[in-house]
């Protein structure tokens, strides 16, 4: 499988929408966290239909922040993947989301690799995870992120009243 992970250009951020809303499908509603199919469908039709200019604006200005960087993961012409991170005061994996059906083939850690680079080494960098996504917490314990036990209110909160909290990770 010949996958390239390329510094993304603005049309790939609609693609990105739609990759965070099939992992969100694919996770949220088996979590226990009382989130439905429906919410997350409503959630993602609310926020692009009520962010269309904010939408314009992130496509028309990726990667030329450059304290800000957005990768993708292209397989052939489709994209099954993409990592955004920031650096500065305070360096951040801001997303990473993988298509379910491309997980479990090194994507992550391709990409893992660009944003640790591109930080650069030796610093710390922070990532906030679903505190209820276990693989991704152990995905990046695996890159010597540890948990600091500090919750962090994702913003997010679907129709049903159903939200999720995130915990922060950190790795020095």
């Amino acid at each position: 499988m010949d996958i390239q992970i390329v510094d993304a250009r603005g049309d790939d951020v609609y693609d990105n929408w739609q990759i965070q809303k099939m992992c969100w499908l694919q996770n949220f509603p088996g979590m226990g966290l009382g989130i439905t199919r429906e919410d997350i469908l409503d959630w993602f039709d609310e926020t692009i239909n009520s962010n269309r200019n904010k939408l314009k604006e992130r496509s028309e200005g990726v990667n030329k922040n450059s304290n800000q960087h957005l990768w993708v993961a292209r397989y052939g012409k489709r994209i099954v993947g993409f990592a955004a991170a920031k650096r500065g005061e305070e360096n951040r994996l801001e997303a990473m989301f993988i298509l379910p059906e491309y997980q479990k083939k090194g994507i992550g850690s391709r990409f893992m690799g660009q944003v640790l680079d591109w930080i650069g080494p030796g610093k710390k960098i922070y990532v906030d995870v679903v505190s209820n996504n276990q693989n991704a917490r152990k995905f990046y314990k695996r890159y010597g992120f540890i948990e600091t036990n500090q919750q962090v209110d994702s913003g997010v909160v679907f129709s049903s009243g159903a939200s999720f909290a995130n915990i922060e990770m950190v790795k020095y």
